[in-house]
């Protein structure tokens, strides 16, 4: 068997995903004391100077002083920045500059298995489960079932597709699926289960605890929260039969965490107990084309895993200015930043969540490219492939204009945010989201909070001085896992002093705009919606689907939208939600 040692990194055919770098590369920070280089070829022993660069953008931090510049040549950075708060500082980029959360996995023997095509090697024991594995810079995926088609290397394309999930079968129940093709020679138990069931605004993770490979039935902890498994029209009793559903993404679910599940390429398993990787590398099986036709060729590409969630964080007090780099994954997570300035940015893979954390995640548990803090400006950020959150901007007094988002949130669930925007005086504009599994973006001006019990409710907060806008943005090919939820979403008391004005809106399975339960005092003008809901042929989402505009609550102004082709109903206006 081959040996993968030895890889020479090519940072000329690093992946580069269009970081605008051309042009003028002048800061936006301000005059600046000092300008440090930082070069992949550099030491951090040198003195930052053009011909002698410093060697870990870490380092340039730490050395430079208050309004100082770091110059990053062409280059793969794998290492995570923490930026503290004595002073401002600026990263900046020329073209080809990526900062990477993905280490080598260098020195591998692969031996042959049993199963044709997939082969094996020793990895290091302290490895934790690895959560991702690129091959030749890309993604492949986790044994799974059903498996997903990778073909064209647009892994969120394919997690949120029908094929990638199955239809909970008639016998199912709360903590129980059932579905004939569990019938199979060996044991889930132990898998984890992936479940679009009940309500299904959400989804959830659970261990399979019990595999009937005869009856072709599995078991999961009935713990799952709230309407997730106790919803009372759906679930009169806990031993309710489903019968099926005729819906395109109903009561549906995938298992990982097999090896069983390994069978076809671009496949992984790692068994971190043992200190051993299983892969099936793509295309295989490939034929020699000499003396053995029938046998497969041993992975020959490098080998990367996650190994950091972030790129760059900030250690309280921030004032950062990044300009012209590329990460792969890994993200961003700047909190109480002031005056920060991210311009012309890309991250691909940013985040990924194998398993879906219940609703009201503790701070920090699920790693979320955050922008968070007070007179920020945010311009031409390129975010895609992220199993679960895109970019959170929160804060107040700042702005983000023309970003694009693409296949987030491939498992469904309301708990990840493709575009989360939460504050006061924040301005959104041309930004493109698309291809997510539930809510496409999601805006939230904070008032008063929920009554404490014993409490009486405070009334919502005055209008001065609120605003929140979202404007000039294209929302397309939404809700394509998740159900009952919307394109653009909000509600509350947390509506009040928004504006949705002259967006663009269409093609989701669901409702396009949606303020939610007592909502109040919103604005939506301008906005181009249709394609609204699921096929009016569909007569099980005939009453609860395709509306172009849903307000609940009151208070709202409402005036030259356009609305066509909503399935149902263009406008659903209501002053008696209580719920």
């Amino acid at each position: 068997m081959k040996n993968t040692s030895g890889h020479k990194e090519d940072h000329a055919d690093m992946f580069q995903l269009g970081v605008s770098a051309a042009g003028s590369l002048k800061s936006l920070s301000g005059p600046s004391t000092h300008t440090y280089h930082v070069s992949t070829t550099g030491s951090d022993a040198d003195d930052g100077s053009f011909l002698r660069p410093f060697r870990s953008l870490q380092h340039c931090h730490a050395v430079a002083a208050s309004n100082a510049v770091c110059e990053i040549a062409r280059g793969l950075y794998r290492e995570s920045v923490t930026v503290s708060h004595d002073g401002a500082r600026t990263f900046r980029g020329h073209a080809g500059v990526v900062v990477s959360g993905l280490d080598r996995l260098d020195g591998l023997h692969w031996t042959s298995t049993s199963q044709r095509c997939v082969f094996r090697a020793k990895v290091n024991a302290s490895l934790s489960p690895i959560s991702q594995l690129f091959y030749d810079g890309k993604l492949m995926v986790e044994a799974r079932w059903p498996n997903l088609d990778i073909a064209h290397n647009n892994v969120g394309d394919s997690a949120m597709a029908p094929s990638a999930w199955r239809k909970v079968g008639k016998g199912s129940a709360y903590g129980r699926v059932a579905d004939p093709a569990l019938r199979v020679n060996f044991s889930w138990a132990g898998a984890l289960a992936t479940l679009n069931v009940a309500h299904q605004w959400n989804t959830w993770t659970r261990i399979v605890t019990k595999h009937n490979s005869s009856n072709g039935t599995f078991e999961y902890p009935m713990d799952l929260p709230g309407l997730a498994g106790h919803d009372p029209t759906q679930f009169p009793s806990q031993a309710r039969i489903w019968d099926g559903c005729n819906r395109e993404k109903c009561n549906q679910y995938f298992l990982s965490g097999k090896r069983e599940a390994l069978d076809v390429p671009g496949e992984w398993f790692h068994d971190a107990g043992n200190g051993l990787l299983y892969f099936y590398p793509p295309q295989a099986p490939l034929i020699k084309a000499r003396e053995s036709p029938d046998e497969c060729v041993v992975p020959e590409g490098s080998l990367e895993y996650k190994a950091r969630d972030y790129a760059f964080t900030a250690s309280g007090k921030a004032n950062v200015t990044l300009e012209n780099i590329a990460f792969k994954g890994a993200t961003l997570h700047l909190t109480d930043c002031t005056d920060c300035v991210l311009r012309n940015l890309t991250l691909r893979f940013p985040t990924y969540d194998r398993e879906v954390k219940e609703l009201n995640v503790p701070k920090g548990a699920v790693a979320t490219t955050t922008v968070d803090g007070t007179g920020m400006s945010l311009t031409n950020i390129t975010l895609t492939q992220s199993s679960n959150n895109g970019l959170v901007l929160r804060g107040d007094n700042s702005s983000l204009d023309n970003c694009l988002i693409s296949f987030t949130d491939w498992l469904g669930s309301l708990t990840y945010r493709p575009l989360g925007v939460i504050g006061n005086q924040l301005s959104v504009r041309h930004c493109t989201v698309h291809d997510f599994g539930n809510a496409g973006v999601v805006t939230s001006l904070p008032n008063s909070p929920p009554a404490r019990p014993g409490e009486a409710q405070q009334p919502p907060q005055p209008m001065a001085s609120r605003w929140l806008e979202l404007a000039h943005t294209h929302i397309f090919h939404g809700a394509r896992v998740g159900e009952d939820t919307a394109a653009l979403y909000s509600g509350g008391w947390a509506a009040a002093g928004q504006e949705w004005h002259h967006n663009w809106v269409h093609d989701t399975t669901e409702k396009c705009l949606r303020f939610d339960d007592q909502s109040e005092n919103a604005t939506i003008h301008h906005n181009v919606l249709y394609n609204c809901g699921q096929p009016a042929s569909d007569p099980s989402s005939a009453f609860n689907s395709g509306h172009g505009i849903v307000l609940k609550g009151d208070g709202h102004i409402v005036y030259a939208n356009t609305i066509f082709q909503t399935n149902y109903t263009e406008m659903c206006i209501s002053n008696w939600w209580v719920g």
